[in-house]
């Protein structure tokens, strides 16, 4: 992980990242750029 130093804090910014992500991906009734997106947080974790 990129920010090892407060991961608790991190993960809780990435999930909340992705949640509002989702929501909004899932508004536009789309899961291509869903499935970039959660690539992008795997790399970055």
């Amino acid at each position: 992980m990129i920010f090892s130093i407060h991961p608790f804090i991190f993960d809780i910014i990435i999930i909340a990242t992705w949640t509002f992500y989702a929501a909004i991906l899932e508004s536009m009734n789309t899961t291509k750029y869903s499935i970039i997106i959660y690539n992008i947080m795997i790399v970055i974790d």
